[in-house]
């Protein structure tokens, strides 16, 4: 009964590549051992099977399972290196935005200062203003006094 579903299942995957095999391998095993069918019957001993579990596979020959070793390497090295590209842009975004809202808020600082640098100039002014009109004042009553007493 094994030899016949491993010689079914061989046959099968020799049939398609191996990144085809790869990507749909249960889907393959299961075609292979059942075809259309939802059971398998061995008629010379009336086993009936229903289901396949595939807990893992391993290739008889060394150069396929040297191959497939260096493809399930080379895999996952390039999901490890797409995923540091990709917490790396993040981190770049992170920066930006927040050296963006940085320069925000040293514009709006500026302007504030700005806003308050006119207000100063503006009340300096008025402070001169009252300033030298209560010296015109002053001396205008001083200037007639000085004429009421003379």
């Amino acid at each position: 009964a094994s030899k016949t579903l491993a010689s079914r299942i061989r046959g099968a995957v020799s049939g398609v590549s191996f990144d085809q095999f790869h990507k749909r391998s249960t889907e393959i095993i299961q075609n292979a051992v059942f075809g259309k069918e939802k059971e398998f019957v061995i008629k010379t001993n009336n086993l009936l099977i229903t289901s396949v579990d595939i807990q893992g596979f391993e290739p008889v020959e060394v150069s396929t399972r040297q191959s497939l070793e260096m493809s399930i390497k080379l895999a996952i090295d390039i999901s490890s290196k797409a995923q540091e590209d990709k917490a790396k842009h993040e981190a770049e975004q992170a920066e930006q935005r927040a050296k963006g809202e940085r320069d925000k808020q040293a514009i709006d600082d500026q302007a504030e200062a700005e806003k308050k640098r006119i207000e100063l100039f503006k009340l300096e002014a008025e402070s001169a203003s009252v300033e030298t009109t209560g010296k015109a004042i002053a001396l205008a009553k001083a200037a007639a006094e000085a004429n009421g007493i003379n």
